[in-house]
């Protein structure tokens, strides 16, 4: 019997997607359209407003990507 990846993973998903994007008017138009519109579907998306921008990848973005 074939065994899926999926389940055989310990990988822990915490969110369904993890956008990554560049620009103020992508964030405040087309992102949070689309995140609205996942998050009425039962999708859920990480999103980093609170992440302080101008420093390196910390480890917030490095667990998300994981969890993703």
């Amino acid at each position: 019997m074939a065994s899926s990846s999926a389940s055989s993973s310990s990988h822990v998903k915490r969110y369904d997607v993890f956008t990554s994007f560049h620009g103020p008017d992508v964030r405040k138009g087309f992102l949070s359209h689309l995140h609205t519109h996942f998050e009425s579907k039962g999708i859920t998306t990480f999103n980093d407003q609170e992440i302080v921008r101008g420093h390196t990848i910390g480890p917030e973005l490095i667990d998300a990507i994981r969890e993703s």
